[in-house]
């Protein structure tokens, strides 16, 4: 276990054109990939915790979403509880949920799974930012399957988180969730060569004036499906 300090940018900063996925042609030209955009650079010290954040600020809510995402994904190798874990061994890990919510107490129970060991390596990104599969050194990687719950620990009765309650605002409701995640470890550099997650999540919940004069209720559902890629520069033409 050791702690790293690194620092994160996204490329050409448009949203609207991502990359390829991997074996997938481009029916047209891309322009060449670039650094654009503010970088954050962060500290996952060795217990495995993000510290010392900085440039969140200036990522777009879709880019800071992107990587907190991809920031969970990345670290989760620091979430193995020893560095001897073999095929078939199960632990279990209780998080609480980072994002801010209108109903307290939240956390996700993960349970992982150490299925197997398998062949793998890294995808290569074009220079226009199209990932295929690489020709490169093939890898060996441990398979983790994770299950997590969002279980809630407040009352649906009163639920109201305390930055609610200094706003003198009252909520009421459930929030709940469950994802899968399946993610593959090199066994050589101890990074994520690859993971997907599927993800849904529903909230019921009643936003209220403390005195109950004014309340607005939402009712929410969400799903998503998420990979991320450990991708290779791709080599340029010889020069001429």
């Amino acid at each position: 276990r050791f702690a790293i300090h690194a620092r994160g940018q996204f490329l050409n900063d448009n949203l609207a054109v991502p990359a390829k996925p991997a074996g997938e042609k481009s029916d047209s030209a891309a322009p060449p990939l670039s650094l654009a955009g503010n970088p954050v650079e962060f500290t996952i010290s060795a217990e495995g915790r993000a510290e010392k954040i900085a440039g969140l600020d200036s990522l777009t809510p879709e880019q800071l979403q992107i990587w907190q995402e991809w920031l969970a994904r990345f670290a989760v190798a620091w979430a193995i509880p020893s560095s001897r874990a073999k095929i078939g061994d199960k632990w279990k890990v209780e998080q609480p949920e980072p994002a801010t919510s209108p109903i307290a107490a939240l956390s996700w129970a993960r349970d992982t799974y150490y299925v197997r060991n398998e062949p793998c390596r890294p995808a290569q990104l074009s220079r226009s930012g199209e990932a295929s599969f690489s020709n490169g050194p093939m890898d060996n990687c441990a398979v983790l399957l994770t299950s997590a719950k969002l279980v809630q620990k407040s009352s649906p009765k009163d639920a109201t988180p305390e930055d609610f309650k200094l706003h003198q605002l009252k909520t009421m409701g459930t929030a709940k969730g469950s994802n899968e995640v399946i993610t593959y470890i090199s066994l050589t550099t101890g990074l994520v060569v690859r993971a997907t997650e599927d993800a849904t999540q529903q909230m019921d919940v009643v936003v209220a004036k403390a005195d109950g004069s004014n309340s607005v209720h939402y009712n929410l559902e969400a799903k998503s499906d998420l990979e991320v890629l450990l991708l290779t520069e791709a080599q340029g033409p010889p020069p001429h």
